[in-house]
């Protein structure tokens, strides 16, 4: 009997253990513009700039769990000989593939990759993310001249509008209409959200079609992004979308139930 507990179990510790992958992932993804790309070195402290000290690239991390970055450094010029091309070649970063995370760690399975050394292998990185900015950071390793050394790398979020900004979108008076779905149990409708301010705080009361029932939380804003409960999802993640002026308010929550948001 206990084993056919577990077996009916089962789907459900998956959707559990999909949603906290999903939420792990939520405080990365997006697009993020390199700032800066620095060598430090662990004896001494020292950092140096080997990509320049105006690098250009992005970084880019997808909600279904596959990203991408490509970093190239400054003063880059088109090849006209074989030691050109090779310097172009050690002046680039760029690599593709599905990635987890795990705390403070994003790990990526390169499945392509300017380097062809890395196609298959797993890619480690520790990241901070401190409002709209995110720092990268990767492994001590020896360099040819056998000191050890790390790359520090800085960026902040190309989508970025700021936190007042979000706030003032959503405290729309009429407020917005929430389309949804979850699919965890095949629900879906329509939600009534009406965002506003009480004590510093933003509220969000939400009113569903079906039975009358209306929940109230409080609303985290950080950038483009505002995070609040449903009545039924512990979390729900939704994000600004200005390319979309019909539903500029995207996400989901747990249990991979689906969010937009529209303006009353």
């Amino acid at each position: 009997m206990t084993r056919f507990k577990w077996l009916a179990l089962a789907p459900v510790l998956l959707v559990a253990m999909a949603a906290s992958f999903a939420a792990d992932r939520d405080v990365l993804v997006g697009s993020w513009r390199l700032v800066s790309f620095e060598r430090e070195y662990q004896a001494t402290g020292e950092r140096e700039y080997p990509m320049g000290k105006t690098p250009t690239g992005y970084i880019l991390f997808h909600p279904a769990g596959s990203m991408a970055v490509v970093i190239t450094a400054e003063g880059r010029k088109a090849a006209t000989t074989d030691q050109d091309r090779a310097g172009l070649f050690n002046s680039l970063v760029a690599y593709t593939g599905p990635y987890r995370v795990d705390g403070d760690k994003w790990i990526t399975k390169v499945d392509v990759s300017w380097n062809p050394a890395w196609v298959g292998t797993e890619q480690t990185r520790s990241f901070r993310v401190t409002g709209d900015q995110l720092q990268e950071i990767t492994a001590w390793a020896a360099r040819p001249d056998s000191r050890i050394a790390r790359a520090v790398i800085t960026y902040e979020r190309a989508s970025a509008i700021g936190s007042e900004k979000i706030k003032t979108m959503l405290l729309r008076p009429a407020g917005w209409s929430a389309y949804w779905s979850r699919c965890a149990d095949g629900a879906s409708g329509v939600s009534d959200l009406l965002f506003e301010t009480r004590a510093e705080k933003v509220l969000v009361k939400i009113h569903l079609p079906y039975g009358d029932i209306r929940c109230e939380h409080e609303v985290t804003i950080t950038s483009d992004v505002a995070k609040l409960r449903g009545c039924r999802d512990p979390a729900v993640t939704i994000r600004f979308d200005p390319n979309d002026p019909e539903y500029p308010f995207k996400g989901g929550g747990d249990n991979c139930s689906e969010w937009k948001l529209k303006a009353k």
